[in-house]
């Protein structure tokens, strides 16, 4: 018996319209609705190039009620309890605001001379970049915002975390024929605010353009 071979898949009209391209773009303050990719990379928001691309991790701690005779997964009796949201990347780019980045609480020095009557003991031309013992408010990240190209739109996909802490710390790779690598994974944070609010949403947005035809 000859059987006839039919090729099934999800592919439809739409398909080329809907593809994320490419690695995209992360950046630190981002005004989503105000800025564009063009106009936080001119206002140096941009955190730096990256290698690899990125990842961003939304999953939730789901609860199910054990029940005595249920066989399964019983529909009504699972809550969230949390989310563990986090964009990661790794920058290629040493620079003041990626090492500060990095770190999870940092005090940044101009230098100001060596001279002790004139100066602060860092070089002129230098900046020091010191961990600190303990977080503080100023420490979270207001944003980590990951911009990327959708197929079929003009405008970008947008996701972003708030009140960012890379908990990873910093860690820089040396190697011969290639470039320092500061790997970075941010955390999404609530603040005390959202509390005052009767639900607590967790603190990520992706914002989806619309499609061209669609």
């Amino acid at each position: 018996m000859a059987f006839g071979k039919k090729a099934y898949n999800g592919i439809t009209a739409g398909t080329p319209k809907n593809l994320q391209l490419d690695a995209g773009a992360f950046f630190t303050g981002f005004e989503v609705g105000k800025d564009t990719y063009t106009s936080a990379k001119k206002a140096g928001k941009c955190l730096g190039a990256t290698q690899g691309g990125g990842t961003f991790t939304a999953k939730p701690t789901i609860r199910t009620v054990d029940v005595d005779g249920a066989v399964g997964r019983v529909k009504g009796l699972t809550d969230i309890q949390t989310w563990e949201v986090s964009l990661s990347a790794t920058v290629i780019e040493t620079t003041v605001k990626s090492l500060k980045a990095a770190l999870v609480a940092a005090t940044v020095t101009e230098g100001t001379g060596t001279d002790a009557s004139t100066g602060n003991g860092i070089p002129n031309g230098y900046t020091e970049i010191k961990g600190n013992a303990g977080i503080s408010d100023t420490d979270y990240i207001s944003d980590i915002t990951w911009v990327g190209c959708l197929s079929g739109s003009t405008e970008p996909i947008i996701i972003q975390i708030k009140n960012a802490l890379n908990e990873d710390g910093l860690s820089v790779d040396f190697a011969p024929n290639s470039e320092g690598k500061v790997k970075m994974t941010f955390y999404a944070y609530n603040s005390l605010e959202d509390f005052e609010s009767d639900s607590v949403n967790p603190a990520f947005f992706i914002y989806l353009p619309g499609v061209e035809g669609a």
